[in-house]
């Protein structure tokens, strides 16, 4: 049996690697730790994090992957202590089930690609030059811009721009009425699919998820007007507040509002019992509409 130990490390540290002169090799690189454990007696990186369900990190710590940024904050922290592994844990809830902890080796490799993505950002700061942008995910760079400017405040004055913004401008201008010419013709084309189906297809359809029509010897052209590739599931409102009413009232915000985020938070341990499939025809699902190309079935005339 393994003997483990979690220690209580909350420092902050620099990486004490030196070259052939003594001096620091990677200054900038420092880590402050959630904890350090040591597994029969070897220590390595403990990283403690929160997702909240849902959200696109959950989808991946579900998957049994560690996110990239968390990964690779694991890689910098392990080069920074010299450490040969590290463990994260993730949790999403309160109980057991609601949580995960993955084992991450060291790479040196991805060090390697650190360092120099590391250095080549200080040079940018030293010289007062902004990063090259190739590469990068632009929607991320999009979102981080938004966030850092926030809503529109009356007390702030126009920004004067030079004249080289003339195009920058001007561009965006036609993109805008692109966008608009674009969205007027989808919602056209989009009524005029949605007319097909209700003329054509729906009534013939019953309660089929799929329609197959042979397309040559080989191939059906397969329409598919409900989509099961996922599941939205709702918390039996009705059903909890027949069998256990004071708990149901506990979770009303208002007469008929219930809040079906803090019940699963608090109650891990009623949520399968009261989990259902959320048949709600949401805009998405009500919109659904895909034709594919497919192998015709085996056995089929």
């Amino acid at each position: 049996m393994d003997i483990v130990e979690v220690i209580n490390d909350c420092h902050m540290y620099q990486c004490g690697a030196r070259d052939k002169d003594g001096k620091l090799k990677y200054p900038f690189v420092l880590c402050d730790l959630d904890g350090i454990v040591k597994i029969n007696g070897v220590a390595g990186i403990l990283e403690c994090k929160t997702c909240n369900i849902g959200s696109e990190d959950y989808r991946i710590w579900k998957s049994g992957k560690v996110p990239l940024k968390y990964y690779l904050q694991c890689c910098y922290y392990m080069l920074c202590m010299n450490l040969p592994y590290a463990y994260i844990c993730v949790k999403w809830g309160i109980s057991p089930q609601e949580c995960a902890y993955m084992y991450i080796e060291r790479n040196f490799e991805v060090e390697e690609m650190i360092i120099d993505m590391a250095e080549k950002f200080i040079q940018c700061v030293k010289t007062n030059t902004p990063p090259d942008l190739k590469g990068q995910n632009m929607d991320r760079l999009f979102v981080f811009w938004r966030k850092k400017m926030g809503n529109a405040s009356s007390d702030v004055p126009p920004k004067d721009l030079p004249d080289s913004y003339k195009e920058t401008i001007l561009q965006l201008s036609y993109m805008n009425d692109e966008i608009k010419a674009a969205n007027k013709t989808a919602t056209e084309i989009k009524e005029r699919r949605n007319n097909l189906l209700a003329e054509k297809i729906f009534p013939v359809m019953g309660n089929a998820n799929e329609a197959r029509v042979s397309f040559n010897e080989k191939k059906d052209l397969v329409l598919h007007v409900r989509d099961k590739s996922f599941t939205n599931m709702k918390i039996d409102t009705k059903r909890l507040q027949e069998e256990d009413p004071d708990i149901y009232r506990m979770y009303l915000i208002t007469k008929t509002e219930f809040d079906q985020k803090r019940f699963v938070k608090e109650n891990p341990d009623l949520v399968d019992e009261y989990m259902i499939e959320d048949d709600t025809l949401t805009d998405g699902k009500m919109n659904f509409c895909d034709v594919t190309l497919q192998n015709k079935l085996k056995g089929a005339v």
